[in-house]
C-alpha cells in the first residue's frame, strides 16, 4: 500500500472530524449519565487534536515548499545592521515584510488623505527603486528606478522631509503614473544613520499636506524602519541557517563523487540556490597559464579550454596571489578590467566579479569565479560565504585527482 498524498490525508482527517462532530451531536446525554459526559469530552478532545494536526501539517508543508524558493527570491545575502556596508541592498526583506507594508501603506495614505503613496528602497549605494505603492485604483508593485532629480530622490539626497504645496503640471510619484498630483510630502527612512529608503505621499489638491501631516508620516516612517530592522535580522538568521544546511548537504554529496564533472555540477546546483550570477567559471593552473575548466551561463567567446596568462586578468590575479577578490564594477572608470586576458572580448555586459582561490595556504591551483550583469552584486558577506562553500569542492577535487 502506497503512502497517501497530502491532499488525501487532509481529506481523511476532515472526514474524521465531521464524523466525530456528528457522533458528539447525536450522542444522547442524560442528566444522570456520567458516561455521556465522558464520551462527549473524549469526542471534543479528538476533534481539537485533529483540527490542530491538520493545521500544523499544512503549515509545515507550506513552510517546506516556500523555504528554498523564498531564499532564491531574496537574491543574495544581507549583512548585520551593526555592519552596514555602502553597497547594501534595501530593496526587499522577504514575503513577510511585503505582507506588512501592503497593510501599512493604505493606512498612512488614508490618515493624511493622500491620492497616492509610494515606498522606495535604496539599491546599492545611491540608487532609489520603487518597491510598492497605492492609489485610488488599487495596490501597485514593481521594480522601477527613480530618475535623477525627482522629488523622491531629493528627499533621499537631502536626508530631510520635503513638502511641496504646488507641483508642476503632470507630476506623479515614480511607479504610480495614473495619478496626477498637485502637492507632495516625502520623508527619508533612516537606519543606523543611513538613508535606506523614502516614503512619499501625493495629493491631487493644492497645499494638500500640513506640518502635522509631516510629523505623522515621520512617526510612521520610524515605525516602518523598526519593523524593517526586525525582519532584516530574522531573514539574516534564516539565510545563515539555510546556507549552513546547504553546506552540509553539499559536503555529503561530494564525499562519494569520483568524477570532476559530477562534482562541479553538484557544486553549481547549490551555488545557484545561494548566489545570483550570469557567468560561473572554474579555472585551473597549468604552469604559468590558467585554463578554463568549466563554464556555466554566458560563454561570451570564453568557453572551456580557453588558456590565459596569469598576470593579465582577474582570475589569474586570484590564482597568483591566492586571495579572494570582489569588484563592484569591472567597467568602472575609463578602463575595463579583463577577466582572463587583456585582449579578450569586452562587450559581455558583465559588471560584478567575485573570485575565490582553490589550494593551500602557500599557493593556489585554481579559482572559482562568478560574474553578474548587475553592478554591486557581491559584497564581503558573499565573499565569505563563497569561500566557505568552496572548501568541500576543493577537497573533493583534490581527492578525485589523488585517486586517479
Amino acid at each position: 500500500m502506497g503512502i497517501l498524498s497530502r491532499e488525501k490525508r487532509s481529506f481523511l482527517l476532515f472526514l474524521s472530524i465531521v464524523i466525530l462532530i456528528g457522533v458528539g451531536f447525536f450522542l444522547p446525554l442524560s442528566d444522570r449519565s456520567l458516561m455521556g459526559y465522558v464520551l462527549k469530552s473524549i469526542v471534543f478532545i479528538l476533534v481539537i487534536v485533529l483540527i490542530y494536526s491538520t493545521s500544523l501539517g499544512n503549515l509545515i508543508g507550506e513552510a517546506d515548499r516556500n523555504r528554498d524558493s523564498d531564499l532564491v527570491q531574496r537574491r543574495g545575502l544581507v549583512g548585520d545592521f551593526s555592519e552596514l556596508e555602502e553597497q547594501e541592498d534595501w530593496t526587499g526583506f522577504g514575503n513577510a515584510f511585503e505582507k506588512y507594508y501592503r497593510t501599512f501603506l493604505p493606512v498612512v495614505r488614508s490618515a493624511v488623505v493622500g491620492s497616492s503613496i509610494g515606498l522606495y528602497f535604496m539599491k546599492g549605494k545611491d540608487q532609489l527603486e520603487f518597491q510598492a505603492g497605492e492609489d485610488n485604483s488599487g495596490y501597485l508593485m514593481q521594480k522601477l528606478r527613480v530618475e535623477e532629480g525627482d522629488l523622491v530622490e531629493q528627499v533621499a539626497v537631502q536626508n530631510s522631509p520635503i513638502i511641496e504645496p504646488d507641483l508642476p503640471d503632470g507630476y506623479f510619484l515614480p511607479g504610480i503614473p495614473d495619478t496626477i498630483l498637485h502637492s507632495f510630502l516625502g520623508i527619508p527612512l533612516n537606519l543606523k544613520n543611513r538613508v535606506v529608503g523614502v516614503l512619499a505621499v501625493g495629493s491631487s489638491a493644492l497645499e494638500g499636506f500640513s506640518y502635522e501631516d509631516q510629523e505623522f508620516v515621520i512617526r510612521c516612517g520610524k515605525l516602518l524602519t523598526e519593523v524593517m530592522a526586525a525582519y532584516h535580522q530574522g531573514m539574516r538568521c534564516e539565510i545563515d541557517m539555510e546556507v549552513a544546511r546547504m553546506h552540509i548537504e553539499l559536503e555529503k554529496k561530494l564525499s562519494s563523487v569520483n568524477d570532476e564533472e559530477v562534482a562541479v555540477s553538484h557544486f553549481i546546483y547549490y551555488l545557484k540556490r545561494i548566489f545570483p550570477y550570469d557567468r560561473f567559471s572554474w579555472c585551473i593552473r597549468e604552469g604559468e597559464q590558467g585554463v578554463i575548466k568549466y563554464v556555466d551561463g554566458k560563454l561570451d567567446q570564453l568557453g572551456k579550454g580557453t588558456r590565459f596568462p596569469l598576470e593579465e586578468g582577474l582570475n589569474g590575479w586570484v590564482i597568483k596571489r591566492n586571495t579572494p577578490l570582489v569588484i563592484a564594477d569591472i567597467e568602472e572608470g575609463d578602463y575595463t578590467r579583463p577577466r582572463y586576458f587583456k585582449d579578450e572580448y569586452t562587450r559581455h555586459g558583465l559588471h560584478s566579479f567575485l573570485g575565490i582561490p582553490l589550494g593551500g595556504e602557500d599557493s593556489a591551483w585554481g579559482v572559482l569565479s562568478i560574474e553578474s550583469v548587475s553592478k554591486n552584486q557581491y559584497t564581503e558577506k558573499e565573499k565569505d560565504v563563497f569561500s566557505s562553500i568552496a572548501i568541500p569542492f576543493k577537497i573533493a577535487i583534490e581527492r578525485i585527482r589523488k585517486e586517479k
